[in-house]
């Protein structure tokens, strides 16, 4: 019997208590034996602790005192973690094929110049459907969403970290997450380090996983996605393309005009987290698809601006980031209260 390689998952949460027991139970459906279950617990105060505690399951628990953002979690767990392959999911993911992990190990495996694999599914309109989605230098990247007969081993400059298999050596040779990216985006920036190096990332219908994408804190926040996604301009970009990064954003955006208004009009302004208090206390009706939309683009267009604001008011930490500091986002300090390691369930003091 071939010896099963170990695999580090690798769960960050906040206040998700229902949708990270869900996906700790499907981890349990999984026929695959040698792995390690890494919780980053950001401050929760939803009774998360109490609910793994009940779970039954051997896991390690890194405990912060405050949310630290998702990439910081993350490298935390990474550190934390001993795996030949780290498997990121996003607590509301939920693994639905038992060989899911045996099928990644296998595509890993057998093509060396593959470092990072995944696929998510995600439910629309009743109906489940495979996310391809595909990073873009400028402008904003493309999505698609593809029938399951369609989604076999398709190339992608992008994986999502709701479910992300890579190689351990590779994650650490390009630094991890940068912690930069407080929430969102982070995912962005990891795929396109790896990419860089002339590696590969492949998503495949027997490797995807199912994301809920929890509405407690996920809505649609154009701010936070144009500061995020110009940063990372700041970061991997020409010196030299920096006072024209706007205008190659703007070409890009007209170039996919067609793709960019199909994105935004699949969204509703009452689910901007801009909005969302004001809706939720005065509950109006629908805006019309066309009001909604025009709408949509104002917000987009003010969020565009707003990136470059503020990220020419934050060049000299990003410059101080990208050629001082580097790639050094994986010496962790100091900042969780505890660790826990469960067999019953243990939690580890740093």
């Amino acid at each position: 019997m071939i010896k099963e390689q170990k695999v580090s998952i690798i769960i960050p949460t906040w206040n998700r208590k229902e949708d990270l027991k869900k996906c700790l139970m499907s981890i349990k459906n999984l026929n695959y034996t040698n792995l390690e279950i890494i919780i980053t617990n950001n401050g929760s105060n939803d009774g998360t602790i109490e609910m793994l505690k009940s779970t039954n399951l051997e896991m390690k628990i890194v405990q912060n005192r405050k949310n630290l953002g998702a990439s910081y979690a993350k490298n935390q767990g990474a550190t934390k973690s001993r795996g030949e392959f780290l498997w990121f999911l996003d607590s509301d993911s939920e693994i639905i094929n038992a060989n899911c992990l045996n099928e990644m190990i296998k595509i890993l495996n057998g093509h060396p110049s593959v470092a990072m694999v995944g696929g998510e599914v995600v439910e629309e309109q009743g109906e489940k459907k495979y996310k391809l989605s595909k990073a873009a230098r400028y402008g904003i990247g493309t999505i698609e969403l593809k029938n399951e007969k369609d989604y076999m081993f398709l190339e992608s400059n992008f994986i999502t970290t709701a479910n992300c298999l890579v190689r351990r050596n590779i994650f650490f040779e390009v630094g991890g997450f940068n912690p930069e990216y407080f929430y969102g985006g982070e995912d962005t920036d990891l795929s396109r380090k790896i990419t860089q190096r002339g590696y590969k990332g492949i998503v495949d219908r027997k490797i995807a996983v199912l994301h809920r994408l929890s509405i407690k804190q996920r809505r649609s926040n154009f701010f936070l996605q144009e500061k995020n996604r110009v940063r990372r301009h700041f970061f991997h970009e020409p010196i030299w393309l920096f006072p024209v990064l706007p205008f190659l954003d703007i070409l890009s955006l007209i170039k996919t005009t067609p793709h960019f208004l199909n994105q935004i009009k699949k969204r509703d302004i009452k689910e901007s987290a801009l909005f969302k208090k004001s809706f939720s206390k005065n509950k109006t009706k629908s805006s019309s698809k066309q009001v909604n939309l025009i709408q949509l683009f104002i917000l987009y267009f003010f969020s565009f601006i707003y990136g470059y604001f503020f990220n020419i008011i934050m060049l000299p930490r990003s410059l101080y980031i990208r050629f001082v500091y580097k790639n050094r986002f994986l010496n962790i300090n100091k900042d969780s209260l505890e660790t826990m390691e469960i067999k019953s369930v243990e939690i580890i003091n740093l």
